[in-house]
């Protein structure tokens, strides 16, 4: 008998659950002329949705809707990788030599422990040197195409081999 009342009890559960997820998934339409969608409540501005736009409601937090849009989008207009959206930008750190000989000193003394900021401001003859061969943020088409193809090769905190450039030879450290 007590087997049959926990079934039913969690049976009345996943009943209700259903039932409020049922009542959460309904279609609206956005009201004004123009509305904010965000990442998060208070967060983010993500973009714009038109009077008119239909869009489910996912979840409810106060005067807040957690919302689900379908719609349809130039494909061109997409990607997979994060380091083509408009805007985005790379950190990272450089010391610059200009022979391989002092390119693999560099290296070999990173490689056995040295800081690389101690030895961008040793070795490099950029004027980053003076802030640890840190470069700031920068987007694709700022730099030389063989030095932001090495950065974004490099996860954030990892250093490169020797990149020979115009400029002489860099070793990379991927700040962000």
């Amino acid at each position: 008998m007590k087997r049959v009342a926990i079934v039913l009890a969690v049976f009345g559960v996943l009943l209700a659950t259903v039932s409020l997820q049922a009542q959460t998934k309904k279609t609206y339409y956005v009201k004004p002329l123009h509305e904010n969608i965000r990442l998060a409540p208070k967060g983010k501005i993500l973009g714009r949705l038109s009077a008119g736009t239909r869009l489910t409601v996912l979840k409810t937090q106060g005067n807040w809707a957690k919302v689900e849009i379908t719609g349809w989008m130039w494909m061109p207009s997409l990607t997979t990788d994060q380091t083509k959206v408009a805007g985005f930008k790379l950190h990272a750190a450089h010391i610059l030599v200009r022979d391989r000989a002092t390119a693999e000193k560099v290296l070999a003394e990173l490689k056995a422990g040295a800081k690389f900021e101690d030895l961008a401001r040793k070795y490099s003859i950029d004027p980053s040197k003076d802030n640890g061969g840190d470069l700031g943020y920068f987007q694709r088409g700022d730099l030389l195409p063989e030095f932001e193809n090495a950065v974004l090769q490099l996860k954030p905190g990892q250093i490169s081999g020797i990149v020979h450039t115009k400029l002489g030879y860099h070793i990379i450290k991927r700040l962000k």
